[in-house]
Parts: structure tokens; sequence; C-alpha cells
């Protein structure tokens, strides 16, 4: 009885941990896309804001939900190669795009991370896919 009742707080907490995930992938996905519809004097704080939650939601998929998704996916090396220029692009971005005053050079790379962000998200959705369908068998 006690195994199982561990079984089901683990299995609880990862859900959780994929839930939190998902909502915090949303809301940067609400903050991009009110990125790239703010005037330009409100793009400076709106950047910083979206930088923050990028860097967090990165760190989270690094350090917390790719290491969960790792026990059902042989080909998590692979999956991380593939993500490795995503990262290198978010990290480009946050670096550059903090301390830049362009607006015209700041919407050229927040396109440029628009493409990189809806790659990652097809790789995660892949993986995690991957982690679901093990996890019913």
């Amino acid at each position: 009885m006690v195994k199982i009742t561990k079984n089901i707080e683990h299995s609880m907490d990862e859900n959780h941990i994929l839930e939190h995930w998902l909502e915090h992938r949303q809301e940067l996905i609400d903050d991009y896309q009110n990125l790239t519809g703010s005037h330009q004097e409100q793009l400076e704080e709106n950047v910083a804001n979206f930088c923050n939650n990028l860097i967090d939601y990165t760190s989270e998929g690094y350090f917390e939900v790719y290491g969960l998704l790792e026990k059902e996916n042989q080909n998590i090396n692979q999956f991380l190669n593939n993500i490795k220029e995503d990262t290198d692009t978010i990290l480009h971005f946050n670096d550059t795009c903090t301390k830049q005053r362009n607006p015209e050079q700041i919407k050229k790379e927040l396109s440029n991370l628009g493409e990189k962000l809806v790659h990652q998200f097809k790789l995660e959705d892949k993986l995690l896919q991957e982690y679901l369908t093990h996890r019913k068998q």
C-alpha cells in the first residue's frame, strides 16, 4: 500500500511540474505576442519582462522538465543536441536585446527568436508526447 501511495504522489508531482511548465510556456507566448505589438515607449520595459520569463522558462526546461522526460525517452541526447541552437538564440536575444535601444533591431531579433521558439516548442511537444505515451503503457 505504501509503494502505491508513493507512486501516486510521485506521479502527481510530475504532473504538477509539467502543468506548471506548460502554463509558463503559454505565458511566454502571450508575452511574445504582446511584445510584438508594443509601442516604442513600452518596448524596453516589455523586452526586459519578456527576457526574464524567457530565461525562467528555458531554465525550467533544462533543470526540471527535460530530466523528467528523459526517463521515458532514449533519444534525449538527440533532443538536447537539436534544442541547443534554439537555446543559443534565446541566450543571444537575452544578452543583446536587454541592452539594445534600437526598436527596429529589437524587432528583427524578436522575429528570429520567434522562429526558434516555434522550433523548440515542436521538439518539446514531441518529447512530451513520447513521455506520455510510455507512461500510459
